[in-house]
C-alpha cells in the first residue's frame, strides 16, 4: 500500500532524492522505526514521516519538509516571545513536547511538524531539564524511565487562551496519541488556564524555601525554627530603623520649610523713621 500510494504522486511534484520508501525488516535509521516506513531525506534533514498514510497527506508533508518546516526550539528565553502564551497564543495553537532536546528527537518532533503543521497546530520542544522556569511555570516534571529509546514525555496544547495537559503516560515514540491530543482529543485532558510567565520573586522564593528545606533535613526542624525566628526578628528591627530614619527626614523637611515661610517683620524704629521722612517730604513740597 506504502507503495501504490508514493507511485499515485505525480513525479513533477517530487524532488530527486528528497523522498524514499523503505519496505525491509529494519530502518536504517537511528531512531526505532516500524517497517515499512517512509523518511524524507536530503542534504540536511533525515525527518520519519508519521502522518496518515493518504497521498493528499504525503503531498502536504512533502511541500512542508521541501520549503523547510521543523518544529521550533523553545528555551526560557523565547518561550514567551515565540508562543505568546499569556498573551492569548497569537501565534496559533501550540503542541509544547517536554522531552531531551538532542539531534535524534529533533527528528522525532520535526516529523511531526509536517504534519502538525498543516493543521495550523504549532508544535516545539522544550528540554525541562534545561529551561527549569518554563518547567517550574507549567508544573512539568519528567518521571524517570528505564526505556532509553522511548522515554516517557509530557505534552500540552495552548489553544485559545486554554492550557490542555495531556493526562496519561506518554512515551516519544507515540505519535498517534500526539496527533490526537493535539488535534481532535484534547477536551479529554485536564484544563486549565495558561499560567503567567515566572519573576524573579518567584525564583527567589523557591531558592529561599529550597534552602530551607536542605537545612530542616541536615540540622532538624528545632534549629530551622531558631534561624527563622533570628531572621524574623532581624529584618524586624531593619524594617525599624528605616522607619525612623524615615520620619526623621521627613520631620527636618517640615521644619526647613517653616522657616521659608516666616514672614519678615518690621521693627518700631524703622517704623517711625519711615514717618519722619514722609513728613520732611511734605514740608519740601509746601
Amino acid at each position: 500500500m506504502h507503495r501504490k500510494l508514493l507511485n499515485d504522486i505525480s513525479s513533477d511534484i517530487l524532488y530527486s532524492g528528497d523522498i524514499f520508501h523503505l519496505n525491509d525488516m529494519t530502518v536504517p535509521w537511528v531512531n526505532m522505526l516500524s517497517a515499512p516506513a517512509i523518511l524524507f531525506l536530503n542534504n540536511e534533514r533525515k525527518i520519519p514521516y508519521s502522518g496518515l498514510l493518504h497521498r493528499t497527506h504525503l503531498i502536504t508533508a512533502m511541500h512542508q519538509f521541501t520549503t523547510g518546516v521543523q518544529s521550533a526550539r523553545l528555551d526560557d528565553a523565547n518561550f514567551e516571545h515565540d508562543t505568546q502564551a499569556s498573551t492569548g497564543s497569537t501565534t496559533g495553537n501550540w503542541l509544547v513536547i517536554f522531552d531531551e532536546i538532542t539531534p535524534d528527537t529533533l527528528q522525532i518532533y520535526d516529523g511531526l511538524s509536517l504534519t502538525l503543521r498543516a493543521k495550523h497546530v504549532n508544535i516545539g520542544i522544550l528540554d525541562p531539564k534545561q529551561s527549569t522556569r518554563t518547567a517550574k511555570r507549567f508544573n512539568i516534571s519528567i518521571p524517570s524511565d528505564s526505556a532509553q529509546n522511548n522515554p516517557l514525555i509530557s505534552a500540552i496544547l495552548l489553544k485559545q487562551s486554554t492550557m490542555y495537559q495531556y493526562s496519561k503516560n506518554l512515551h516519544r515514540m507515540d505519535y498517534e496519541q500526539i496527533f490526537q491530543f493535539a488535534l481532535t482529543d484534547y477536551p479529554n485532558h485536564i484544563k486549565g488556564s495558561i499560567p503567567r510567565p515566572r519573576m524573579i520573586f518567584d525564583e527567589m522564593v523557591d531558592a529561599l524555601v529550597g534552602f530551607t528545606v536542605d537545612l530542616q533535613n541536615e540540622f532538624g526542624k528545632p534549629l530551622v525554627l531558631l534561624l527563622g525566628v533570628i531572621a524574623l526578628f532581624t529584618v524586624m528591627i531593619f524594617v525599624g530603623l528605616i522607619l525612623v530614619v524615615g520620619f526623621w527626614f521627613a520631620g527636618s523637611f517640615e521644619n526647613d520649610d517653616e522657616k521659608e515661610h516666616v514672614p519678615l517683620t518690621t521693627s518700631p524704629h524703622q517704623t517711625g523713621d519711615d514717618k519722619r521722612s514722609e513728613s520732611v517730604k511734605k514740608t519740601k513740597n509746601e
